[in-house]
């Protein structure tokens, strides 16, 4: 079974990138991959680098999906 994504929105930030709030917490944000098109950067709250993604969407339910795992742990 797939496990649930926690809600969450994706928001423009103004300057390319795009904040990924679950309820009113930010769980970080992503962007486009300038050198590898087609791919999305996956940042933290604090900025570490998380990984890349497929698509902004996929870059969001991660974020939001460790966000909680962190909130539990």
């Amino acid at each position: 079974m797939k496990p649930a994504i926690p809600e969450h929105t994706i928001t423009p930030n103004g300057d390319g990138t795009f904040v990924v709030l679950v309820g009113n917490s930010r769980a970080g944000t992503v962007s486009e991959d300038k050198e590898h098109e087609g791919l999305w950067f996956v940042v933290d709250p604090e900025g570490m680098f998380m990984g890349r993604a497929r698509s902004k969407e996929a870059a969001a339910e991660f974020l939001a999906a460790w966000f909680v795992a962190e909130d539990a742990g």
